[in-house]
């Protein structure tokens, strides 16, 4: 049986190999966020901070987690609190799903010829942990 509440070490390694191709990239990043307002502007204006700087934050975020992911029981209350400050941010459940597909997006255009199948795989099943570890009990779920 497949254990969805954690990450293989092959995918811990998938992550971690494909993420130093593109964890300095501001322009994934930026990608993303362009992705994310076409598909939605509605969310938009929940982005108060320069996009540049906002792309900055979220590859540093998401370096850090990567960098740990062999210590997720030592990393889950800082996602937690990561977490609560978006529910601040008047994020919604809804946005998790809308950003991480906007990742994979990105991802996949920044990756190129390493994307494949078992790359987003884990990048799927990553993303989901760290959004749900996130959002915990404190997000509404509109």
């Amino acid at each position: 049986m497949v254990d969805d509440k954690k990450l293989t070490p092959e995918e811990i390694a998938v992550i971690t190999e494909t993420w130093l191709m593109v964890g300095d990239s501001v322009e994934m990043a930026i990608d993303l966020y362009n992705r994310l307002f076409y598909l939605h502007p509605s969310i938009r204006p929940l982005f108060k901070e320069n996009i540049q700087l906002q792309a900055r934050k979220f590859t540093a975020h998401i370096g850090y987690v990567v960098t740990h992911l062999n210590e997720w029981s030592r990393i889950q209350p800082d996602i937690n609190e990561l977490g609560q400050r978006h529910t601040g941010y008047e994020v919604k459940t809804a946005h998790y799903e809308y950003v991480g597909d906007a990742l994979i997006f990105a991802l996949q255009r920044h990756l190129k010829g390493k994307w494949n199948e078992q790359v987003e795989l884990a990048w799927i099943k990553f993303y989901r942990l760290v959004a749900n570890q996130m959002m915990g009990s404190h997000h509404h779920p509109n």
